[in-house]
């Protein structure tokens, strides 16, 4: 069943953007009596279509107990790497669950994104964010933000805090499983672009509280890393669970 993210709710009908109204209409040609998901609020509705004087309503039929999130907000700190690699790492890690998505001009960042540029790349990125949360049926839309540097890097901590690193032993991943088998209700993950992370960006990190961890044995692409941590925090915090559907 498709899903949407509300603006608002005005008595028993979700308010939804233009672009939603159009792809209901015009792109998935529902009718009336088609239903939908909504979410709002960080709950999801089910909702049915209603076409009153040709324009379209999002009539609520029940609140469900869907919760498809994480039991942790996970927050994705990533070095921004060159072409269109972070638009597929923004959809990828929005289907793993992350919270929030931070973009990161890391020292060896060979992207270089002006000022003037940034907003446009801020909305596209948001966009494929929304369009990945919907297609997820997550409860909460993944909101992806402005560009940081190194001073504002830490305004994104969370109670746990990851940098990936492939210049530590493999017994760093032994520590990333120690660290993960504790169940935090917040995670920061930081990953680095092509080229890594210089020493100094390392030591800065460990200074102001991350723990430094290896992803194993092989050389991931800057774009797989995000992905294995984000796979690997959603094995360890729902292996095993059986979630409510409706």
């Amino acid at each position: 069943m498709q899903q949407y993210f509300a603006k608002d709710k005005i008595n028993n009908r979700f308010v939804l953007d233009d672009q939603d109204l159009f792809h209901i209409e015009k792109v998935m040609r529902m009718k009336d009596n088609d239903l939908v998901y909504v979410s709002y609020e960080d709950k999801i509705y089910e909702c049915v279509i209603k076409f009153i004087n040709k324009k379209v309503n999002v009539e609520i039929v029940r609140e469900t107990v869907i919760n498809n999130e994480l039991d942790c907000d996970v927050t994705l700190i990533y070095g921004l790497p060159k072409g269109d690699k972070f638009d597929f790492v923004v959809q990828k890690a929005t289907e793993l669950g992350v919270r929030t998505i931070v973009p990161y001009k890391a020292c060896r960042s060979i992207s270089v994104i002006s000022r003037d540029k940034e907003d446009k790349k801020v909305e596209r990125w948001n966009k494929i964010a929304k369009e990945a949360s919907e297609q997820a049926k997550r409860n909460k839309l993944v909101k992806v933000e402005r560009i940081c540097d190194e001073d504002s890097l830490l305004n994104y901590k969370s109670k746990l805090n990851i940098v990936a690193y492939e210049d530590v032993s493999n017994e760093g991943c032994n520590k990333l499983n120690k660290l993960l088998s504790n169940r935090f209700d917040s995670v920061t993950l930081v990953v680095g672009p092509e080229g890594g992370f210089e020493q100094r960006e390392i030591d800065y990190l460990v200074n102001n509280g991350f723990e430094v961890v290896s992803l194993g044995k092989r050389i991931l692409r800057s774009e797989t890393a995000p992905l294995f941590l984000l796979s690997i925090i959603s094995y360890m915090y729902e292996c095993g669970e059986v979630n409510e559907k409706i």
